[in-house]
């Protein structure tokens, strides 16, 4: 038997926003082998709009990730205080 553990890698709290950014909607089709034949499967990536922030974490300085709301992309600028978990008293997702 075979477990799999997802852990989130994201371990930020709060910190600067550095970038910001839209990806749009991609789909992709890949060829699976089935037995002798070769099926097509479409795979959908929709769009995102992701924030870079950068903050410390036990002492160390990193820079992570996250994918926000379209509405709130639009209410965030460079260089601002991002607030990940909700405890910051602002708006959060």
């Amino acid at each position: 038997m075979i477990a799999f553990l997802f852990v989130s890698c994201n371990h930020l709290k709060s910190g600067s926003v550095t970038r910001k950014w839209h990806e749009d909607r991609r789909v992709y089709i890949i060829m699976q082998p089935c037995g002798k034949m070769m099926i097509p499967i479409t795979h959908v990536d929709d769009e995102d709009w992701v924030v870079e922030i950068q903050g410390f974490y036990n002492g160390k300085q990193i820079t992570e990730q996250y994918c926000v709301s379209e509405k709130r992309f639009n209410q965030i600028r460079q260089y601002q205080n991002f607030c990940v978990d909700g405890n910051c008293g602002e708006y959060t997702e």
